[in-house]
């Protein structure tokens, strides 16, 4: 297969990995939290367009720091409002997001589970085996085998 119609197939395949989780993980943002402090429409709507940020390049080792710049916020206050408006922290819901798409990816490629890891900026294999069994009870590869 020529380099050209395989970066055709992996850009298919990763548009239908976003698609994929998109649909698990829905964000339904809270604009009040605990405490009862309401958050404004632009403030919600920049981390709605964070959440949109994060899918759109998740496979490209996004991190907090970049996020909040891409929304326009300095990173201490957009993690005080990511976990008040979203319900969790930010980095538990990237790491979420990561999951989802290996399990997309898991479902629907043969790539090698290191490869997966890598791809989804996971830096050991083994770190990323023990995440992924956590979550769903089963190693990445016995994942693979049920949903095959």
């Amino acid at each position: 297969m020529d380099k050209e119609k395989l970066d055709d197939v992996l850009e298919r395949i990763a548009d239908r990995v976003k698609l994929d989780c998109r649909g698990r993980n829905d964000f339904v943002p809270n604009d009040e939290n605990a405490s009862g402090k309401r958050y404004s429409e632009e403030v919600v709507s920049a981390i709605q367009n964070a959440v949109r940020y994060m899918n759109d390049h998740l496979f490209d080792g996004i991190h907090q720091e970049e996020v909040a710049k891409a929304v326009c916020m300095s990173r201490g206050y957009f993690s005080v409002c990511f976990k008040d408006i979203a319900g969790r922290p930010f980095s538990d819901y990237l790491r979420d997001l990561k999951i989802a798409a290996a399990e997309s990816l898991l479902r629907n490629t043969s790539k090698p589970v290191y490869v997966i890891a890598d791809q989804l900026g996971f830096q050991d294999e083994k770190y990323f085996s023990k995440l992924f069994r956590e979550q769903n009870g089963m190693t990445p590869t016995e994942f693979r085998e049920r949903n095959r």
